[in-house]
């Protein structure tokens, strides 16, 4: 199902000559009522299938995601799903965008908009790890596996219970190990970067990362005590290598749900 923007409506139309705003949204409001457009928000429009009741129409969630700012990179959980060609599990879409829209919720689903990271933004790294990708018909822009892995590992508070994402992220076994540690570093915080390192190394038999990869990432360790889970700090197990304390359900995390 197409997705588009006012904007971008207006600017096919001026192809062919002057155009009038209001002429624009009358056409729309007449396509509308015609059943032929959905109006997702202010400006944001959804084609109507042929013989579709307007009632049980649902866009593309990664589409809709997506159009919601021009800048918008699929994320986090998203990206991750997309990756594995799968539909968000939580019905919530999550998308980077240096605007400050709200979270928006449409059809039953939830779009929230998230800053990238304040170091790439700082350091003018804020594509780092973004590829455009064909998603049905149309390019879309979504973070790659490498940064989705730190990204995840980084913000769990986007992404769910930490023995899900534990699981979830093995998806990730042909990455560019290099390109993981790159990125860890250049978000500039100790704590993921511990966390990327003890997740590598506690995946050996699935990612194979090799004691360069891993002492690389050593040396952006914590100089202190970190948690992997803030909240948790009972039921623990304190790792030295990394500095890093990690609820039991992980330490002795074997690749099955539990």
């Amino acid at each position: 199902m197409p997705i588009f923007r006012r904007t971008e409506f207006e600017a096919h139309l001026a192809q062919r000559g002057p155009t009038n705003p209001r002429n624009i949204t009358l056409l729309l409001a007449y396509h509308e009522r015609e059943g032929r457009l959905l109006q997702v928000r202010r400006g944001l429009y959804a084609v109507v299938p042929k013989g579709t009741v307007l009632p049980s129409v649902q866009p593309d969630l990664y589409l809709l995601a997506s159009n919601l700012q021009e800048d918008a990179v699929l994320a986090y959980r998203s990206a991750l799903d997309f990756h594995q060609n799968a539909l968000p599990i939580q019905s919530i879409c999550t998308y980077l965008t240096r605007h400050t829209p709200r979270t928006f919720t449409f059809r039953g689903t939830l779009y929230r908009p998230v800053h990238p990271p304040a170091a790439l933004l700082r350091n003018d790294r804020e594509k780092m790890g973004i590829a455009t990708l064909k998603w049905m018909t149309v390019l879309i822009r979504v973070t790659q596996p490498e940064r989705t892995l730190v990204d995840i590992l980084n913000r769990p508070d986007l992404c769910g219970h930490w023995v899900d994402i534990w699981q979830d992220l093995t998806c990730f076994v042909a990455i560019d190990l290099d390109f993981v540690v790159r990125y860890a570093l250049a978000l500039e915080n100790a704590t993921t970067i511990a966390r990327v390192g003890y997740f590598l190394e506690q995946h050996r038999k699935m990612v194979p990362a090799n004691e360069a990869i891993l002492r690389r990432l050593e040396k952006g360790k914590p100089r202190s005590k970190h948690y992997l889970q803030r909240s948790h700090r009972v039921d623990a197990h304190f790792i030295k290598r990394w500095n890093l304390v990690v609820p039991d359900s992980i330490w002795k995390w074997n690749g099955e749900r539990t």
